[in-house]
């Protein structure tokens, strides 16, 4: 099994919150490109943001994934 970044959970949670991405990404600290680069699904995401995501979200950063 490989384990994916669950990005539905971070669009819901921008939804639900009623924030533009670019305040979400204010919050966590991050650029647009890196919060685009997330949500495409790219291999290579930091994991020091999928921590700055999951922080701002109040998760731990094992709840940004999924088994696919």
């Amino acid at each position: 099994m490989k384990e994916i970044i669950d990005v539905q959970k971070i669009k819901n949670y921008i939804k639900e919150h009623n924030l533009s991405k670019a305040s979400f990404c204010k919050k966590c600290g991050i650029s647009p490109q890196s919060l685009n680069k997330v949500i495409r699904g790219s291999v290579n995401v930091d994991i020091k943001l999928l921590f700055k995501i999951a922080w701002a979200m109040d998760l731990h950063v094992k709840d940004m994934f999924v088994l696919a």
